[in-house]
Order: structure tokens, then C-alpha cells, then sequence
């Protein structure tokens, strides 16, 4: 039998025995039951009446099938889940409303009803008629007689539909494998942790890397980890700023034996914790180690003419004063020339140690003054400089020491110096001045060291590849590593280094500013981004 919306408010009530109120209560006491099996409302047994009312009055979703031709009876909540069959589904036989799906659902039922056998199921898939349409769909139900005077009367179904739920833990789990095959595909070693700082996932590299036979999902990284936790630990600080604060960071770090290698580390705040993507660079700071290397030899080998001019004057006046000493007959005038020879060789001394300064790396850092850098640097020149017709300008405001790998930011410097040199082939001036500043962005105090020259400048898009490693605009004559390297050991100092440069008539140059700040802790790593 079928039955109307709009029949519901017209039709007389009848025995009002269903109570409550509610578009199903309505349609309850509306609907012809005098036609069924079942009989007018008011001959219906109080069970029936109590059951009907505790499934309209359900918050949840429910179905009864009651009697033998189960009659179908259904709360507000379980409208969705009828779709088009709502409102002819009330009073018609179970069989009817379900046709479509009954060689699935009519062997339960038959079961439940028959023999008061109780079935509960999660996320079954079992198809509805939406109109003409079959549509798959999946239910978590359960079916429950209802005995009245020892025998079963009825079926309740309390049910859900589950469809979007399993649609999307399908769509999460095809998304999770193939994730997991691209994590599996990569070189990367990626560790998951959540917010309880325990492994909650390692791709396969990981798994070799770090596992050396244990199970780590579950562990805490701490504990696994005992080394990596230490003050001034990189993985402890930019572990705990993504877990606390959101903030995805990256350092590098060196793994001394069994391990062995260098690991460049990024890691990201996740909702559930954070991720971490770790590749070993080994080969690439070897590569690093040996092209810096290189140019330090190559640095050397372009200061050796200037070197040997350096050392060959100061021989050869010694070679003068220890002939005239040979045919000199007055002690005293013997005694003067001696001391002459001996201030010469002196001189070579200081050209040679700075020469070994310069390439010789200390194990650590140590204070030294800009006097002291200047002053070794440009003694390296001198001979080139006055060749060249270039006249140097010092201007030396600061005495504070700064705490730095001295052969390599003299090399820092010697790279600068040479590169204004080579700009001013026709003469000119070289300016290095020294100075207390501050970065304004953090507010951190240190030295600012300024080497200017009035050579021919530098175009825009010259200037903003300098930087670049290999990247040079003096052919054979150049690297292209100098400036590349140079920033690398700048920033292995915490320090900044910017250039400036001009092509206008009148203030053709360029300016390069190498900061150095006092209170930073100069490592031969690769710092923290």
C-alpha cells in the first residue's frame, strides 16, 4: 500500500494510541493499517505499540519488519537511508521495500525471524534502488527480534550508512600506498613521528639506514637516538621548533664512526606530529672539501709570481749588502750592513709565514684583529698592487677581535682583494676599511669588514650570478669558485657577505661587505637553515 505527504495531514487519526509527535508519528497514525495484517491501530497488541513508539521515537536510524509478511515500520532518521521509497515504504512487506537487495538481506532476516538469530555487520555493501537507479552503498547494522509471549513478533534493524566513510578510508588507503611507493622509490630516508615523539613510520631507506635490525616504529626517537639529543643538537632544535612551533627546518650534520657520512636532514610539521627526510652527502661534501681545496691551491698558485717577486728583492739586496761586507774593512760599517741583511730576511720570514698562514687550516677557531687580517693579506699583494699602479686606503676603526677559522677567512679576503685588482687593470684605488656593526635584522653585533675599488663595475646580471659556483667573467683565468666558495665559509661563520656594484661615469667600482659577528661559534660544517 502507498501512501502520500499530503494525505498525511488530511486523513482522520483513528485510535491515538501512537503518541508523540513528529512528521512519522503522523504518518503512522494516518496510514490504513485496517488493510494490512497487522488491523487498525487499535487492535494492535501493546508491544507493537511500544515497539513502534521506541523506533519513532529513536534518535538513530532504525527499521522493523513485524509479523510474518514484515511490515515495514521506520523513524524519521532512517528517511535517508530509504531515499524515493519513502513514504510508500510504510506498511509494506520487508520483501517489497528491499526487492532489489533481498537475496542479500532476506536469508538474515528470514534467520532473525524464524529463529531469533541476533547478526551484527560493519560496512557491508549492499545495493539500493534510488528510483530506477541501483546504487551501491555499504550499511553497519545489526537485526534483533522482538519476542512477545515467547515467540518472535518482529525484526528491529538499527543501521547506518557507511558509504562515505568506506568510500573515503578506500580513497586514504590507495593515496597511503601510493605514497608508501613513492616513499620506497626514493634515496631519501623518511621517518615519521608523532606527538609523542614515537616512530610512527620508516620508508625502506630509512629502515636500512637507521634500523640496524631493531623494529623502531613505536620506540622514541629520543631513546633510539641516545647521540642525537645533546645541547646544541641540531636534530633537537629543529625537532622540537616543528613539533612546538610549526616551523620546518634544515641542517646538516656529521656522523663520526661506525656511521661515518654526512647527512643533510629536512624536516616538517605534520598534523600528527612531523616528518623527516634525511640524504647522506657524503660524496658531495667530499666534493665540496676537495673543490675548496683546489682553489686554495689555486688562490696560492696565482699569488706565487707575486710571492717570488716579493721574496726575490729582499734576496737580492741581502746578496748586495753581504758582498760589500765581504770588501769592507771597517767593522762598524760590517756591523750596519749585517743588520741591513738581517732586517731583508726578516722580511722574507714574514712574506713566507703569512704565505703558510694563508694555507695552513687550524683545527680551531681563534681571536684575531682586522690589523692583523689586513695587514697579512695586503702584504700578499704588495708587489702586485704597486706594480698594478693601485694606491690602498686603510681606514681602521675597529680593535675588537673576532673569533673566526683565520686561513679561511683569509682566503675570504684575499679572494675579494684579487677580484678588485683584476677590476683596475689600468690602476686605480683599493679601499678596505673596518668597523663595529650591527645586524639591524637580528640585532647581533660584530665586525664589518669593506673592501672597495674604482675598477669598471659589474652589470646587474653579472652581479647577481657571482655566486654562482662556476660562474666567472675571466675566462681561462678564472674558476668561478672563488665567490661560491667564499660565501660557503662566510656562512660556515654565521656571517654575511653582500656585493655592490656600479657602471656609472664618475662612480664606476664595486663595493664588498663581509660581516663577521662577535659572539657566533665558527664551525667547519655547513650551518642550519
Amino acid at each position: 500500500m502507498s501512501l502520500t505527504i499530503t494525505q498525511v495531514a488530511s486523513e482522520p487519526v483513528g485510535v491515538n494510541r501512537i503518541t508523540g509527535t513528529g512528521l512519522m508519528h503522523d504518518l503512522v497514525r494516518a496510514y490504513d493499517w485496517a488493510a494490512t495484517s497487522l488491523g487498525p491501530i487499535d487492535s494492535w497488541p501493546e508491544v507493537l505499540v511500544t515497539t513502534v513508539l521506541h523506533v519513532l521515537d529513536a534518535p538513530l536510524p532504525v527499521l522493523m519488519a513485524w509479523g510474518p509478511e514484515y511490515n515495514t515500520f521506520y523513524n524519521e532518521a532512517a528517511i535517508q537511508s530509504l531515499g524515493t521509497k519513502h513514504p510508500a515504504a510504510m506498511g509494506e512487506s520487508y520483501r517489497q521495500v528491499f526487492l532489489e537487495a533481498w537475496d542479500i538481506v532476506g536469508p538474515e532476516m528470514d534467520d532473525c525471524y524464524l529463529s531469533g538469530k541476533t547478526v551484527v555487520h560493519e560496512n557491508v555493501l549492499i545495493p539500493v534502488a534510488r528510483g530506477v537507479v541501483l546504487e551501491d552503498h555499504y550499511w553497519t547494522y545489526s537485526r534483533v527480534p522482538v519476542r512477545y509471549r515467547g515467540e518472535i513478533a518482529g525484526v528491529l534493524v538499527p543501521h547506518r550508512n557507511t558509504t562515505n566513510a568506506v568510500l573515503a578510508l578506500r580513497e586514504r588507503d590507495t593515496i597511503a600506498t601510493r605514497m608508501h611507493q613513492f616513499l620506497s622509490a626514493t634515496k631519501d630516508a623518511v621517518v615519521g613521528v608523532d606527538r609523542d615523539w614515537r616512530i610512527s613510520y620508516l620508508n625502506e631507506a630509512a629502515e636500512t639506514l637507521y634500523s640496524k635490525g631493531r623494529d623502531l616504529v613505536g620506540c622514541d626517537v629520543w631513546e633510539s637516538f641516545p647521540d642525537a639529543s645533546y645541547e646544541g643538537s641540531p636534530y633537537l632544535e629543529h625537532y622540537t621548533r616543528a613539533m612546538d612551533q610549526g616551523v620546518p627546518g634544515s641542517f646538516e650534520t656529521h656522523h663520526p664512526a661506525p656511521w661515518n657520512l654526512w647527512l643533510e636532514v629536512e624536516v616538517y610539521p605534520t598534523a600528527d606530529g612531523l616528518v623527516t627526510f634525511s640524504r647522506n652527502i657524503s660524496e658531495k661534501r667530499r666534493a665540496l672539501a676537495a673543490l675548496m681545496q683546489t682553489e686554495k691551491l689555486a688562490v696560492v698558485g696565482r699569488l706565487a709570481s707575486s710571492i717570488a717577486h716579493e721574496i726575490n728583492n729582499p734576496l737580492e739586496s741581502v746578496t748586495n749588502l753581504l758582498y760589500i761586507a765581504r770588501h769592507t774593512p771597517d767593522k762598524e760599517e760590517i756591523a750596519g750592513l749585517l743588520d741591513m741583511a738581517d732586517a731583508e730576511l726578516r722580511r722574507v720570514a714574514v712574506i713566507t709565514n703569512q704565505t703558510l698562514r694563508f694555507h695552513r687550516q687550524s683545527t680551531s677557531p681563534r681571536e684575531i684583529t682586522c690589523v692583523d687580517l689586513f695587514s697579512s693579506v695586503l702584504g700578499m699583494f704588495e708587489g702586485k698592487l704597486r706594480n698594478s699602479r693601485i694606491t690602498v686606503e686603510e681606514r681602521k676603526r675597529a680593535d675588537r677581535p673576532v673569533r673566526i677559522f683565520e686561513g679561511d677567512i683569509r682566503q675570504v679576503l684575499n679572494n675579494l682583494v684579487g677580484n678588485a685588482i683584476d677590476a683596475m687593470p689600468l690602476g686605480g684605488r683599493l679601499i678596505v676599511r673596518s668597523r663595529e656593526a650591527t645586524r639591524w635584522a637580528t640585532g647581533q653585533k660584530g665586525l664589518m669588514l669593506t673592501i672597495a675599488d674604482t675598477g669598471t663595475g659589474m652589470p646587474p646580471d653579472t652581479l647577481t650570478r657571482v655566486f654562482e659556483a662556476f660562474f666567472t667573467t675571466k675566462g681561462i683565468n678564472g674558476s668561478g669558485l672563488g665567490l661560491w666558495i667564499s660565501r660557503d665559509i662566510v656562512n660556515r661563520h654565521s656571517g654575511a657577505l653582500h656585493l655592490r656594484s656600479c657602471q656609472r661615469e664618475g662612480r664606476r667600482g664595486t663595493v664588498a661587505a663581509l660581516f663577521l659577528p662577535f659572539d657566533a661559534a665558527p664551525t667547519t660544517n655547513t650551518p642550519s637553515r
